[in-house]
């Protein structure tokens, strides 16, 4: 799921602010970001719907990965990601998110 993410994750960028929450329109569910980066809907979607691939039973621990990325993914890594520059921190905690909701 490692490539999956960081692919998603280019998708857009978070600000930074408190917690949030945000349901998508493509899943219903609802997704909580703790961290200090929060993303907006648009990029939340995107995410869940590339990692999900559709697959119902992925939402959870997509949704987990999502939350995970947002205490260490800033705007600056997903911009350097969506220009598609190799961003290493970007990699690392994707697979760190992955492992840890897995």
């Amino acid at each position: 799921m490692g490539a999956c993410c960081l692919a998603l994750v280019a998708a857009g960028c978070g600000s930074s602010g408190k917690s949030s929450a945000t349901t998508t329109a493509t899943t219903g569910i609802r997704i909580t970001l703790t961290g200090k980066y929060h993303y907006p809907p648009r990029v939340i979607v995107s995410f869940m719907r590339s990692c999900t691939r559709g697959k119902e039973a992925r939402q959870e621990l997509c949704a987990c990965v999502i939350d995970k990325l947002s205490y260490s993914v800033s705007n600056r890594d997903f911009a350097g990601v969506r220009a598609g520059r190799a961003v290493q921190r970007v990699k690392r905690a994707t697979k760190r998110a992955t492992a840890a909701c897995a």
